[in-house]
């Protein structure tokens, strides 16, 4: 409901106008009014959500404008991405949900317009901001369990659209420059995710850092890597390079790459033996199973 403050505050603030918004429970989205001032209550209905608009009797027959405004707004608002371009000043986000430190959420999907109705609705009473960001949806809020939220969002949009989508996540520290580092990593992960087909489809952007030197190889240099890859798979049968996969997808944990095999972990490490001798690479030294998630992730790059 961030959008709401920031079109009201500019609004208000350049026409004197004196108002207070609050959803159906009560809770204030935006308040200006003066302590000792008369008002009357007006329902509003934004995007077919019923909202209560407190507003002086002098500028009652402000109502009808204002609801115009808000929906129109939410229908194409662009604050952020004229704030990301240099032609928003920061200043016009003063006392607003950017200047709190948070989470940026990237949603890219084809059904944009579905979408937007979706995480409306979804975070109706919640401070958050919504807008559409050179043709991709930004979620911006102090929204805790990053991944697991990223992923529950997705599987929402996913159900209720029937289409894929992609889901990027990055920190913001409530500055200027915090919003537009955010944005840029979170940008980047979600280009890095799609071009290396990485799933599930839902990248936190601090843990992206391999895949983005990756999918920032040269072309030559990528296409030798993706030769050796080719060329350790072939020294091994499928068990095995499913083998080394889940392992690489599992964080090198033995562990839960057992339980996702369905298999003992003495057997695990039997075939973790195997690929030793067979390729000369143990995926239980650190530096040898980097160098083998290098491989295995670059061989699904998109040149």
């Amino acid at each position: 409901m961030d959008n709401f403050k920031i079109l009201l505050k500019e609004m208000c603030e350049k026409t004197n106008l004196y108002c207070k918004l609050t959803n159906n429970k009560g809770d204030a989205i935006f308040n200006n009014l003066k302590v000792d001032s008369k008002t009357i209550i007006k329902k509003i209905r934004i995007n077919n959500i019923i909202y209560r608009l407190y507003i002086t009797e002098e500028n009652e027959n402000l109502k009808d404008f204002i609801e115009f405004t808000l929906n129109k707004f939410m229908e194409k608002s662009n604050t952020i991405q004229l704030l990301l371009q240099g032609e928003k000043s920061w200043n016009n986000f003063k006392n607003t949900i950017l200047e709190k430190r948070g989470k940026l959420f990237i949603i890219d999907c084809n059904n944009k317009e579905e979408v937007f109705k979706i995480l409306r609705n979804s975070y109706a009473d919640e401070d958050v901001l919504i807008e559409e960001v050179f043709n991709q949806i930004i979620l911006i809020g102090d929204l805790d369990e990053e991944k697991e939220h990223g992923l529950s969002l997705r599987e929402s949009i996913i159900q209720n659209t029937g289409e894929k989508v992609y889901i990027s996540v990055s920190n913001l520290d409530g500055t200027y420059n915090g919003l537009l580092k955010g944005y840029r990593k979170a940008k980047q992960a979600i280009d890095t995710g799609k071009a290396l087909k990485i799933v599930p489809e839902t990248y936190i952007s601090s843990e992206m850092e391999i895949e983005n030197i990756i999918h920032n190889l040269k072309n030559e240099y990528s296409k030798q890597l993706k030769d050796e890859y080719e060329e350790i798979c072939k020294s091994l049968n499928n068990e095995l390079i499913l083998t080394i996969e889940e392992i690489l997808r599992c964080n090198f944990s033995l562990t839960q790459a057992s339980k996702n095999l369905y298999i003992h972990r003495n057997t695990l490490i039997y075939r973790v033996e195997k690929i030793k001798k067979e390729t000369g690479y143990d995926i239980r030294n650190f530096k040898e199973a980097t160098y083998l998630y290098v491989l295995y992730i670059n061989s699904k790059r998109i040149d």
